[in-house]
């Protein structure tokens, strides 16, 4: 079954085309990558399917859900949830502040309470360090907690905006991907980027 279905999409920054008509289809149940060199669109995509930035032209479908042009919280509500590159915590806040922003769409103090207690079963040095601000966590656990942050709105799908090594490095990560949802392999599948 398709969970993401993306039509000859097209994106500007400006007069700059930094995609151009791409289209691609991706199953329920699996681990996509999308590869490419550096300035490729690669971040440009994930960005435009979680609504952060608009398309000149093309359709992107989440299931049956045209989402393009959607506001990012409905987005967000439908199931998508964007791990944003450079980990975009907010530096001032505890590990559990940034964690609870994750969890903004949720209106019940208890499911809140037991989605964080999955996350810190997953990541119990968070757990340890829940009243840290985040900026005096070292780089790789800053990068945890990005991760954590973005699973606490439960999400059918999850983006991540992150260099491959971060992945293919950490034993935490690989734990990420065994939780995002049950039959989700535990491995790669390459997906080149290509312009037409």
């Amino acid at each position: 079954m398709t969970m993401l279905k993306i039509n000859d999409l097209c994106v500007n920054y400006g007069m700059l085309e930094a995609v151009k008509n791409v289209s691609m289809e991706l199953p329920e149940g699996k681990v996509i990558s999308l590869l490419g060199a550096n300035g490729s669109g690669k971040s440009t995509i994930l960005k435009t399917i979680s609504g952060l930035k608009d398309s000149r032209q093309g359709e992107i479908f989440f299931g049956d859900t045209k989402i393009n042009g959607m506001e990012i919280d409905k987005i967000v509500d439908l199931g998508i949830s964007l791990i944003p590159e450079g980990r975009r915590l907010f530096p001032y806040m505890s590990v559990l502040q940034n964690l609870n922003l994750g969890a903004y769409l949720q209106s019940s103090k208890a499911e809140i309470d037991k989605v964080r207690a999955e996350v810190y079963e997953h990541f119990p040095m968070l757990k340890k360090r829940a009243n840290v601000r985040s900026s005096k966590l070292s780089g790789g656990e800053q990068e945890l907690l990005s991760v954590a942050r973005g699973l606490m709105s439960r999400p059918r799908m999850l983006l991540m905006c992150v260099t491959f090594n971060m992945i293919r490095q950490r034993r935490e990560d690989a734990r990420v991907l065994k939780i995002c949802g049950p039959g989700v392999p535990t491995t790669f599948q390459a997906t080149p980027l290509t312009y037409h």
